[in-house]
């Protein structure tokens, strides 16, 4: 029999049944004391073979919603018990690894006899289709982990087939005719069930260049919906146009592609569904590669002073890289610049005669007293505006003001031409019917032609109209700023449920985080401590390398004279280094850009983010928790972004939130995470305190569980 406890302990006597004896282990504690553990038998879970209902359904379904009913054999489980568990659909494509798409509120049902069945909101779980992806070819399968001390997760490994097909096929221009304007035809190629899915496509501007402003959150160039149909109703001939860089095919408006667009468009389209309209929106498909062309480009801009029977004002000029089927339309218009402002000079006094009576003097008269008067500055005078269209060449031609008949010509004394610059805008860019910025869509040398905006010549890129070529030589440029007006590329940071949360976060995953709150900024600024930084947040400590791989250099890097389109020498980057660092800390970014404009290009950016993140802050991260991986996707995204924010690790010192995290305790690392903010409108802490506290709804494994 096994030993009692000592008469010291007072602790009553062990009674024991013949099984329970067989399952305990006496470990000798001392002479007078020992101590009993009993054996918990391992728990398994045996699955059935798959529904043949389900597996008919799921090879060629009618429905978006099928039922697969789970059963199987549970093994060492108490008969008759209830448990949560954690149920995922395994979705197996192509040769990679399964994907698990979790599925929320499953429980397993114990009967009398020790199978089991699985529930989901109390019915037998649904596929969904489009929400679960099973589209195209692959195979379907499941896993289920109870929620029971010790107990692992049970797999059906994926082995129930389906064939939806949906994809978008899409008809391009010749290369060398990719233009604005230019046609896109695209395709549906959709298994017919999903004629019954919400379907919309979207094509979208890619943000990713650090010369770029994105506009606000969920813009896109063009969408189309495939609204659901009859399931005899097949949508394999609905094809839809877009004329590339507009809103739909009619050239009328141009496309959102941001507050200011630099060289060139990277257009990329999105196939987005749903089985249901309170479902969630699930992307399908993408190309993120899809059509990359310039922007169009005013090669010409001139105006000549030739008074005819068309007019007083001749304009030419000639756009680039649009296509003839855009017929693009132009408002145009003359500016002729007032005169200098005329000294009026004073009349001298006469010899009084005593026999008239002087008239009493004006203060508004001009006398030798009062002195030389300046009449006020005369206003610049503009003509009406008129419109043309651009030819398919890409010349355009516009006549303005009075028109002159031969015989007002020839009695006309001979005299010099007056002066004057014309100014144009692009009707399709227009906003609320007013004419709008222009930079998003036409591409100039600023220096030759000028931004006209409020009347005056400017640099401001939101400016709707430009100048041609003698505009500068006629009226006042205020000065090149030292700064562009151009904020930081960025985008909404994603939400906590994006992704896959069984899956390692990828660098491209892990991007859309860094530059949603790190920003791009090509050249050197300081950050919220005061110290130098350019890129995605990348510090630059010195000036000097010291060694191989001192990504804290300056010098380490490739920057660019974006000014003169060369690389920057070391004593340009040396005093960028210097300005840079003597200015005040919490300015906005572009308060530090410099001139001439020293930066890194956007791949070389993206690079260095990259070969950090892989070689430098996930092996930090994994170092100080090793089971980093099996935390949720967003607590992983979260403490990745501690790191990006705060150095390399977490640091040491922060022991409430290393504790918190390694006990799974997501709750109070979403209150322990917290950093310095930017500024007042910096949410980056509340978004970061989400990440934490969706983990703690997903992850049964967390503390006190």
């Amino acid at each position: 029999m096994p030993p009692q406890n000592s008469e010291q302990n007072a602790a009553p006597p062990l009674t024991w049944t013949g099984p329970q004896e067989t399952e305990a282990t006496h470990v000798s504690a001392g002479y007078r004391d020992a101590l009993s553990f009993v054996l918990v038998p391992r728990t398994s879970l045996k699955f059935d073979p798959p529904d043949p209902a389900a597996v008919r359904q799921l090879n060629s379904p009618s429905e978006l919603l099928i039922e697969v009913p789970i059963r199987g054999k549970a093994v060492n489980f108490e008969p008759g018990v209830t448990l949560p568990c954690e149920l995922s659909w395994m979705v197996k494509r192509g040769t990679g690894s399964p994907l698990g798409v979790p599925v929320g509120n499953a429980t397993m049902k114990v009967d009398a006899s020790g199978n089991f069945q699985i529930f989901v909101d109390g019915k037998t779980p649904v596929v969904d289709l489009v929400a679960h992806k099973l589209i195209n070819q692959g195979l379907l399968g499941y896993s289920v982990t109870p929620r029971f001390p010790h107990a692992e997760a049970s797999e059906l490994a994926p082995v129930i087939r389906f064939n939806n097909p949906c994809a978008i096929k899409t008809k391009k221009p010749e290369p060398a005719n990719t233009r604005v304007g230019e046609l896109v035809t695209f395709t549906p190629q959709f298994a017919s069930v999903l004629n019954k899915a919400d379907l919309e496509l979207r094509v979208l501007e890619l943000d990713e260049g650090s010369g770029e402003v994105s506009s606000e959150a969920g813009r896109y160039a063009f969408t189309h919906r495939w609204a659901p149909a009859a399931f005899y109703t097949f949508r394999s001939n609905s094809s839809v146009d877009w004329a590339i860089g507009f809103t739909d095919d009619t050239c009328e408006h141009f496309a959102d592609v941001g507050d200011e667009e630099e060289g060139g468009y990277e257009f990329g389209w999105q196939l987005w569904g749903r089985s249901r309209p309170d479902g969630p929106e699930t992307l399908l498909a993408e190309d993120k590669n899809f059509l990359t062309l310039p922007k169009p480009h005013l090669e010409e801009l001139r105006v000549e002073y030739d008074e005819s029977w068309d007019g007083t004002w001749e304009v030419h000029g000639k756009i680039l890289n649009v296509s003839p089927r855009a017929h693009l339309r132009l408002d145009v218009a003359v500016v002729r610049p007032a005169a200098p402002p005329a000294t009026v000079t004073a009349t001298p006094l006469l010899t009084p005669n005593p026999l008239v009576t002087p008239p009493p003097l004006s203060p508004l008269m001009p006398t030798a007293q009062v002195g030389a008067a300046t009449t006020p500055a005369a206003e610049d005078r503009k003509t009406e505006t008129v419109r043309v269209q651009l030819g398919p060449d890409g010349i355009f031609e516009a006549n303005l003001g009075e028109r002159h008949w031969g015989v007002n010509l020839t009695s006309r004394p001979a005299a010099a031409p007056p002066k004057g610059y014309a100014i144009i805008t692009l009707a399709a860019a227009a906003r609320e019917g007013k004419p709008g910025p222009l930079q998003p869509y036409l591409n100039f040398d600023e220096n030759k032609y000028s931004p006209y905006k409020e009347s005056k010549l400017s640099w401001d890129v939101d400016a709707p109209w430009v100048c041609s070529e003698e505009a500068t030589s006629l009226a006042t440029r205020p000065p090149r700023p030292t700064r562009r007006k151009r904020g930081v590329s960025v985008s909404p940071a994603p939400g906590p449920e994006v992704g896959d949360p069984k899956t390692p976060i990828t660098f491209d995953d892990m991007w859309l985080d860094i530059i949603a709150w790190e920003g791009v900024v090509p050249y050197m600024y300081l950050d919220t401590e005061g110290w130098v930084t350019v890129g995605a947040g990348n510090l630059l400590k010195h000036i000097e390398s010291t060694g191989a791989g001192d990504k804290l250099a300056a010098k380490a890097h490739p920057f660019q004279n974006i000014d003169q389109g060369r690389a920057a020498t070391p004593q340009e980057i040396t005093e960028a280094f210097n300005k840079v660092k003597a200015m005040h800390k919490g300015m906005f970014y572009t308060e530090y850009a410099q001139r001439p404009k020293l930066a890194l290009t956007d791949a070389y950016i993206k690079q260095l983010a990259k070969e950090r993140y892989e070689k430098e802050f996930l092996p930090a991260v994994k170092a100080g928790f090793p089971d980093f991986e099996t935390y949720p996707r967003s607590a992983r995204r979260g403490l990745l972004d501690v790191t990006y924010n705060v150095g390399i690790s977490v640091p040491t010192k922060w022991t409430k939130l290393i504790a918190a995290v390694k006990a799974r305790n997501w709750t109070t690392a979403s209150v322990e995470c917290r950093t310095k903010p930017q500024n007042a409108e910096d949410t980056r802490n509340e978004w970061r305190k989400a990440l934490f506290l969706y983990a703690a709804r997903v992850d049964w494994k967390r503390s006190g569980s």
